[in-house]
């Protein structure tokens, strides 16, 4: 493979990002380079090396992986499918030679034109053995499959299935007359579908007979490549993936008529066919999981793999209902992809067992290859319950992961700023390496939206030390500030407030956010907003905040699940009857768009999304006779942006102000607003677009304060940390510590 001049050239991801002392974490590294890596163990105390920013600056520890390490490069084998292990299922009975059989299935092809798609079968491009109904070349129902002689044969109808539109494809074989017959019906719907969409149908004569092996595996949307069997289990690597959905697969022992075939396709397998019926699988139960049920007598059950998209709407659905929970057989359907990838794979280079004494902060393992480094970041929280310190740092991983491995995102900042750094390291290495994954914010390759995204994978922009600004680098703008003015914290995680929920926080006098919590799930909004209700104090420290609603998966570690709903800015939308996350069953989209808006948790929600926006915030008139007047103690006149072009305005990007319909307290003061002045809007809310810098107390002695804008944080290293940003964070944080409770005062809003 020829490398792109200025991607990455070493690599790597972890299998855990937030750990406590004696925990184990196991790192994997892939190099594009001859010859040995440097591994090291750093305390990242601030990530920005931008010219006006914190100052880069890390720590070196001991650790027992320092040291080189010989390089290799570790592949990533994407795309999803499904498998059953027919070794272990059919408890020895192996169909072969001479067996006649069905294939059949419904299918949503996406990319017919792409060219061959494994379907569902056992075919094997490395044994070249077994049989696949899939799309052949030419955009047609076939199959594949291979005669005693061990020649390989495709054989389609010719006709190109209809894309985007349901077909009921099969493949029937008599073993007898050697007779097999392809068949693609497309589903009846409207009656211009009907004269357009014609159902196709061929015969073949076989000359020698088919080997119907049904060794190894079985599998659904690919082919395999190769298999090997290891102690975990399976080690597949499947080409010819599909994209597109399928539902109703079955596996017949018999060659059926086209009417056997039609009653096959029903809910419930017919009472006159069990005996030759080998899988027939249902979707639509344990939607979920993993796992893939077959209501069949020999129960084929199998597994997904990549986290292909589950809770989609069948080829039953009628549009009356959609909550998949609330008529599941409509949503027996799963959407694959050829990008989608969950776990990397890839095997561990070294481990680190966290010692007791290692402070809770962020870490990285460092790796240098020549010039080359990269940094493979993680978290060290304290134990829950088990902390001494008063502050908590809410590390926003949900949002990094959701934008992780954003190419379009490189690409919309450039088209908008033609900032050089957005063409940069990051943008090269994914145009390099797309098999990394995507983020939240991309499309698949057949158009859809990316409804999941991992951390167990290289996650390019969730990297320190290079030249683009964004997210976690700015994140250690705030944890820098904290450790150069003598705080002392902790670091919690998203997954951390989403496992533990008000347990992650409870013990902390201070809860302050990154610069971008966007994403949250449920269980993290009960946690935050029982954190306040029980007395605690935030400070929130950015902007478009708890703004989209995810949910990560009780049983399988490192993901989270966006449904976006209906189209509502620039980014995709979800298919009608989509809007429910598969992981949980909750409804997706926004938090305002459900029962809990942002603006109850932090007093206010985005109002808009600009590129250049305004200068300074213009302080409340009489803001110094309220109780809120510490928060501007020792700030004259207007909040001002001391920190120059590096980040551009004091209030950019994404911003959030009040709004008393949406559920903002009605006590809460308003200490400074600002309004967007030449801004190149991408998305907003209502006519009155502006940013509020608010404050209000909350329960048993809390209060909450927000600063309303993404680049807040940005600003708190400027001139030695000695400016507007960091005073007004400085006197929130020194008063919010202090244990004096808050009253709750009710205050008009006239």
């Amino acid at each position: 493979m020829t490398h792109e001049i200025g991607a990455k050239k070493i690599i790597g991801y972890c299998d855990r990002l937030s750990v406590e002392a004696g925990d184990n974490v196991q790192f994997k590294v892939s190099c594009y380079e001859s010859g040995h890596y440097r591994a090291d163990l750093v305390h990242v105390i601030c990530g920005d090396k931008t010219q006006g920013g914190g100052g880069f600056e890390e720590k070196v520890l001991e650790a027992s992986f320092a040291g080189e390490y010989l390089v290799r490069e570790q592949k990533i084998d994407s795309g999803s499918y499904g498998y059953v292990d027919l070794q272990h299922s059919l408890n020895g009975k192996v169909i072969g030679v001479g067996t006649s059989f069905t294939l059949q299935v419904m299918v949503y092809a996406t990319t017919v034109r792409k060219g061959l798609q494994g379907l569902l079968g056992t075919w094997s491009n490395e044994t070249k053995k077994g049989v696949s109904l899939v799309i052949a070349d030419d955009g047609s129902a076939g199959l594949m499959f291979s005669n005693k002689s061990g020649t390989p044969q495709l054989l389609g109808t010719g006709v190109p299935i209809p894309e985007r539109h349901w077909t009921l494809v099969s493949a029937s074989y008599d073993a007898e007359t050697h007779v097999l017959v392809l068949r693609q019906q497309p589903k009846r719907s409207t009656p211009t579908a009907n004269f357009v969409l014609r159902p196709a149908q061929k015969e073949f004569l076989i000359q020698d007979e088919i080997v119907s092996s049904g060794e190894g595996l079985f599998l659904f949307a690919g082919l395999l490549e190769a298999q090997e069997k290891r102690a975990s289990g399976w080690r597949v690597t499947v080409d010819e993936s599909f994209n597109g959905k399928l539902d109703r697969p079955r596996w017949s022992l018999k060659d059926l008529s086209e009417r056997d075939i039609f009653r096959l396709n029903e809910t419930v397998v017919p009472e006159a066919l069990p005996e030759h019926v080998a899988g027939c699988w249902d979707f639509s139960r344990e939607i979920s999981s993993t796992r893939l049920i077959d209501i069949g007598s020999m129960c084929l059950h199998g597994w997904t793999v990549n986290l292909p998209a589950r809770g989609v709407t069948g080829f039953n659905w009628d549009g009356t209902v959609h909550d998949w929970k609330q008529a599941p057989e409509q949503y027996g359907a799963i959407h694959f992809h050829d990008d989608d990838v969950y776990d990397a794979g890839w095997e561990t280079d070294f481990c680190y067992t966290v010692p007791s004494d290692l402070r809770s902060g962020i870490y990285a393992a460092r790796l240098r290859l020549g010039v080359h480094e990269d940094r493979i970041v993680f978290f060290v929280r304290a134990g829950v319950g088990q902390s001494k310190a008063p502050i908590a740092f809410l590390i926003p991983t949900a949002s990094y992961m959701a934008y992780g491995n954003s190419l379009s995102g490189q690409t919309m900042r450039y088209e908008a700023t033609h900032d050089p750094r957005y063409q940069g390291e990051i943008y090269k290495t994914l145009k390099q390496y797309p098999e990394y994954g995507l983020s939240l914010y991309d499309c698949h390759s057949d158009g859809s939206g990316v409804q999941y995204s991992s951390r167990l994978r290289p996650i390019v922009d969730m990297k320190l030390g290079t030249d683009n600004v964004w997210q976690l680098t700015a994140d250690t703008l705030i944890t820098a500030w904290l450790s150069r003015r003598g705080y002392i914290f902790d670091v919690v995680t998203d997954e951390d407030l989403d496992q533990h929920e008000v347990e992650a926080l409870q013990n902390y006098r201070v809860v302050i956010t990154g610069t971008h919590p966007e994403y949250y799930s449920e269980r993290m909004r009960q946690g935050l907003d029982g954190y306040l209700a029980d007395g605690g104090r935030l400070i929130y420290m950015g902007g478009n905040g708890l703004y989209c609603r995810v949910a990560y998966h009780d049983e399988l570690p490192g993901v989270i699940e966006l449904r976006r709903g209906q189209k509502f800015g620039p980014q995709w939308g979800d298919e009608p009857g989509q809007y429910y996350h598969s992981f949980t069953g909750e409804y997706g989209g926004l938090f305002r768009h459900a029962h809990n808006p942002e603006y109850a948790s932090i007093g206010v929600g985005t109002s808009g999304i600009a590129e250049i926006s305004c200068l300074h915030y213009q302080r409340t008139k009489d803001i110094d006779k309220t109780c809120a007047a510490f928060i501007v103690e020792g700030v004259k006149g207007d909040i001002t942006n001391d920190f120059g072009a590096t980040y551009g305005a004091l209030l950019c990007d994404e911003f959030d102000s009040c709004d008393l319909n949406q559920g903002t307290p009605p006590h809460v003061i308003i200490i400074a607003s600002a309004k967007p002045q030449n801004a190149s809007y991408t998305f907003s809310f209502g006519s009155e677009i502006s940013a509020d810098m608010v404050f209000f107390e909350c329960p048993n002695g809390g209060a909450v304060f927000s600063a309303s804008s993404l680049s807040w944080g940005y600003g708190l290293a400027a001139k030695g940390y000695d400016n507007d940003v960091a005073r007004i964070s400085g006197n929130v944080l020194n008063r919010f510590l202090d244990p004096t409770p808050f009253d709750v005062k009710i205050r008009s809003r006239s």
